[in-house]
């Protein structure tokens, strides 16, 4: 995605987010609360600014998954120099790219075009024009109504375009991993990392000729990360792969290997260490245990100015130099409304959350970075977490077998389909609890 598309599409949400905002304006000089119309105009917006960042950052990441997928590919499929039949982009066989010559369209979905003179060749055109894709349109809407009337309905094939559409889809963020400490590739059962359970008392002032009060209180620990198997199978028709125009064997690599960042992810955050990582919104002695809860100026039901502000200054200013918000996208909604009141009158009235304005800076909440992810908790009733703060380097991940794929050409050749195993070794879990701290409701 170039550069100034990015910047256009951050430049449309900051006037979104800024239209939103002069909603909430209008109603508190005039000292009241947003009328129907008003809250249905300020969810619609926030909404819209949301779909917008989740687009900006899933195109980023496709693009970094793009590049993992093409190094694997290759040589993780099998193939032999030739290739086989149906591999497409393996081996010696036709390579795969993107807006290559002999493609038809652009982008991740561009179809190969047919060798001329091919008896599908004519078909393939023809199907990618925009005359054939408005009367997919127009017949589409007829056989709805037909079948609605009960009269049946027509068959006809899907456009080139329309089906591209339907391949893409919105993916949730990943966030951990990019912001972690990965161990890739240990050969051992576990790694077992240090850590500073209790620090030094502070030194004695004392004479020239003595030594000072003996130190007894520095403790050390040791916390074992063993990595967990992670493995999905999949299989797809053989004579799919060797008749379709788009690359369903590239299509299926591409949402396995998503599929696995996210089941990471979810781990990451909510796992409870039983053959699977542990989560930081997991409260537990080998991660972060509640102490590190806060909810001290919240309300049952919602953040506060005050809370948040109790959550920041939880965290020693060290870890305060890289610590980054998470909440949910509803907790994102319901912290943009927030003002700095700083309690009787003394703010400054601005608003606690600012979208960015930078391609590749993410939003900020009280001046510190804020992400969002589809698996931070948002039940907003009392004692429950809904967001965290923290330096997430102190959060560890171990990789012990790293992305592979499998490809199974024999297990299915009675059913004419191939198969793939997708399989990584992981585990994961705070290192340092005082890096974090969790924001909880009253």
């Amino acid at each position: 995605m170039s550069v100034v598309r990015k910047k256009n599409l951050i430049e449309q949400r900051n006037r979104i987010v800024a239209q939103t905002r002069t909603i909430l304006d209008k109603a508190a000089e005039e000292g009241r609360g947003l009328t129907a119309e008003e809250n249905t105009n300020y969810q619609t917006g926030m909404a819209d600014q949301e779909s917008l960042r989740v687009l900006l950052e899933n195109l980023e990441r496709q693009e970094a998954l793009d590049a993992e997928l093409a190094s694997t590919r290759g040589t993780q499929l099998g193939g032999g120099a030739g290739g086989e039949p149906g591999d497409r982009g393996q081996g010696g066989g036709e390579q795969r790219g993107r807006n290559a010559p002999g493609m038809i369209g652009e982008g991740r979905y561009a179809i190969r075009r047919p060798e001329a003179g091919g008896e599908n060749a004519a078909i393939a055109e023809q199907r990618s024009s925009d005359a054939y894709a408005q009367r997919f349109g127009r017949e589409f809407r007829a056989s709805l109504d037909a079948t609605s009337t009960g009269q049946g309905g027509s068959y006809l094939t899907t456009p080139i375009q329309i089906a591209q559409s339907i391949l893409q889809r919105i993916d949730d963020q990943v966030f951990m991993r990019s912001q972690a400490t990965v161990y890739p590739q240990i050969t051992a059962q576990s790694l077992g990392v240090i850590t500073l359970e209790t620090d030094a008392e502070d030194s004695d002032w004392t004479a020239e000729l003595a030594t000072g009060g003996e130190e007894d209180s520095i403790a050390f620990g040791r916390r074992e990360l063993r990595p967990h198997p992670l493995a999905k199978r999949a299989k797809i028709s053989n004579t799919l792969l060797r008749n379709a125009n788009i690359d369903p064997m590239g299509i299926l690599l591409d949402r396995l290997a998503y599929k696995r960042s996210l089941t990471e992810e979810k781990a990451y955050l909510l796992g409870n260490g039983i053959q699977q990582a542990l989560g930081v919104f997991f409260p537990s002695v080998d991660g972060i245990p509640t102490s590190r809860d806060i909810a001290t100026g919240n309300e049952s039901t919602n953040v506060t100015f005050n809370g948040l502000i109790n959550a920041k200054y939880g965290l020693k200013s060290g870890y305060l130099r890289n610590a980054q918000w998470m909440f949910h996208r509803l907790g994102i909604a319901k912290v943009a409304l927030l003002r700095d009141d700083s309690g009787a009158g003394a703010g400054t009235g601005s608003y606690l959350w600012q979208p960015s304005v930078q391609v590749g800076q993410p939003d900020k909440l009280l001046g510190l970075p804020v992400q969002m992810s589809e698996h931070v908790p948002n039940t907003f009733t009392t004692g429950q977490y809904v967001g965290i703060l923290g330096d997430f380097k102190f959060y560890a991940i171990v990789d012990a077998l790293s992305m592979v794929i499998q490809r199974l050409s024999e297990l299915y050749a009675e059913k004419n389909q191939t198969g793939v195993i997708l399989r990584s070794e992981t585990d994961g879990q705070p290192m340092m609890a005082e890096a974090f701290v969790r924001v909880k409701l009253a």
